[in-house]
């Protein structure tokens, strides 16, 4: 019989450190436990994904800009899972479910876009536990004033500092000079 996390976590958050993840998986963590969904989950799915696919991807003579879009498409069809738990557990319609893998979708070309950018993991894999610690965002809040400001303040340094962030020579000076054996 499965119990409602947050009774767990109320029940249990005296006697031990708890972790929650923005999917209700409840986690006991003690010394050097933490969170399997924040953690290892994206190094996994990182390591396939970007580490062992982009590259071999790269050498088969795609270009850079749909590989940025085409393996976000087998990210998505893994996390199929997800939908089909949020549409049937949770009820809602097959359309509202479908928006995890939209938004799966954009999130695995941001971190594509990461990987072949700089060529380094550690960018995306970072983008991608931040992202499994905060959950899907919240686009429309009812409140407006600081979180408005905030939300659109953000956006927009987002798209003004997302190329000379991820310019290729902060990061590594061979990441033009690849060759595939």
């Amino acid at each position: 019989m499965l119990r409602n996390p947050v009774t767990v976590m109320d029940k249990v958050a005296s006697e031990t450190n708890v972790t929650q993840c923005s999917s209700d998986l409840t986690i006991e963590s003690g010394i050097g436990n933490g969170c399997i969904f924040c953690e290892i989950t994206p190094l996994t799915e990182e390591l396939v994904f970007r580490a062992c696919m982009i590259p071999l991807l790269l050498c088969g003579g795609f270009k850079a800009y749909d590989i940025i879009f085409l393996c976000p498409t087998f990210f998505s069809l893994v996390h199929l899972n997800h939908m089909m738990e949020i549409y049937s557990h949770h009820n809602y319609s097959l359309l509202k479910a479908s928006m995890v893998l939209g938004y799966t979708a954009v999130f695995g070309s941001y971190s594509s876009f990461l990987f072949v950018r700089t060529g380094n993991l550690v960018a995306p894999l970072i983008a991608h536990a931040f992202c499994n610690y905060m959950g899907l965002p919240v686009l429309f809040v009812p409140r407006k004033g600081l979180v408005s400001v905030a939300f659109v303040a953000g956006m927009l340094s987002f798209a003004w500092l997302l190329f000379p962030l991820t310019r290729p020579d902060l990061y590594n000076d061979r990441t033009n000079k690849k060759k595939c054996c």
